[in-house]
């Protein structure tokens, strides 16, 4: 017969709880601890590091419900049930899915339910419910946070730009890459196509923030990007931005003018 192991499942669902240690170490040492009290061998871990809720986008949830398929899995160990999710409607499903494969799941913080009771089971659905509040709260100061960051001048949210580099809360231009942001656009105005460009860039060594090289997509990411001229934005906010533009505005508009064609 084949073995069926105890897993621990870490998610944090934000770039800066990774970068500040505020959650996969806790939770992995919390689960470790449960473990080792309960007398669980604890085998292996799947993580989500700084991914949203949808199962989609977590490839630890996909590879840990792969794994209950295969029938290799019979305890999940989870720091808190939210971190499976804390959606209502994607609960209730993963709830089925590790009933369906005979799984279950142990929270370090949170109560046992009996999901066979009636009452117990009424209980872990309020709790549930909960979850999803916290979340569709949090989501909204998130919003309102960024939208004031771009009202007062400052990045609203997304990656930092090719071309800068954050310094304490504020962006400031990185010289080398910004070379390459005015080339790309004087480039394109010159009537350069976007695979001259590209080419072009390559021959440089020119990389991505990624490190990787560019492609037409990431050229255009940079030529439709409106804060190299100054301008911030977050929705329908848009404002002279805090950081300093790469190139003029007037640059940047007859670089629109040529997106399109530049094939």
């Amino acid at each position: 017969m084949q073995s069926r192991y105890n897993v621990g499942y870490l998610r944090v669902s934000t770039a800066n709880q990774v970068e500040n240690g505020e959650g996969l170490e806790i939770q992995r040492d919390k689960i470790e601890a449960y473990c080792k009290d309960k007398n669980l061998e604890l085998n292996r871990f799947y993580e989500d590091k700084g991914i949203s809720g949808a199962i989609k986008e977590r490839p630890g949830l996909l590879r840990l419900l792969k794994d209950c398929e295969d029938g290799l899995i019979d305890n999940v160990i989870v720091y808190k049930q939210d971190r499976l999710s804390r959606e209502l409607t994607v609960s209730l499903w993963l709830e089925t899915q590790f009933k369906k494969h005979d799984i279950e799941i142990n929270s370090v913080v949170d109560p046992e339910y009996n999901l066979d009771d009636p009452l117990q089971k009424a209980f872990k659905r309020i709790a549930d419910v909960f979850a999803e509040l916290e979340k569709d709260v949090i989501t909204a100061r998130l919003k309102d946070g960024r939208i004031n960051n771009a009202k007062n001048g400052e990045r609203g949210s997304g990656p930092i730009p090719f071309g800068y580099v954050k310094v304490g809360k504020k962006l400031e231009i990185k010289p080398t890459e910004a070379k390459n942001v005015v080339r790309i656009f004087r480039w394109l105005v010159k009537g350069h196509k976007y695979t001259t460009i590209v080419r072009k860039l390559n021959k440089l060594r020119a990389t991505t923030k990624r490190g990787k090289q560019f492609q037409i997509q990431s050229l255009k990411y940079v030529l439709r990007n409106k804060m190299y001229y100054g301008e911030t934005s977050f929705g329908n906010f848009h404002v002279q931005g805090t950081h300093p533009p790469i190139v003029s505005k007037r640059l940047f508009l007859k670089a629109q003018k040529k997106i399109g064609v530049a094939f």
